[in-house]
């Protein structure tokens, strides 16, 4: 289920509604399966990153998680998110857009001739 919307109460109930459906196929013996839940922090046009970050912190806290910067295999883009690959057949992301870290040399210092 992808569903880009602003977490309100009909989010939460939706959400019970899917815990509901789950324990309605599980009393019927439909186990087979597994979940992927996505909560993307969005709005970079409204909130700045740090405070990007700080949601997903804080979502990744309560989930039990910690989130770290990621980059994207194979692309220059990366993320701030929290995962779990599978804990009981439920997949979890919480992640938010990040910029990408300054470049360093081996010095340490910021480095302007070297790309990602």
């Amino acid at each position: 289920m992808t569903t880009m919307t602003t977490a309100t109460p009909q989010t939460v109930e939706r959400l019970r509604e899917l815990a509901q459906a789950l324990d309605t196929l599980a009393a019927q013996g439909i186990t087979d399966f597994s979940l992927y839940v996505s909560a993307r922090v969005s709005g970079a046009s409204v909130y700045q990153q740090a405070d990007r970050v700080s949601m997903v912190d804080a979502l990744a806290a309560q989930l039990g998680l910690t989130a770290e910067m990621v980059k994207t295999p194979n692309a220059n883009l990366w993320s701030h998110e929290a995962r779990t690959d599978s804990d009981h057949g439920v997949r979890v992301v919480v992640t938010t857009h990040i910029d990408p870290p300054a470049q360093r040399c081996a010095c340490g210092a910021a480095c302007s001739h070297q790309r990602a």
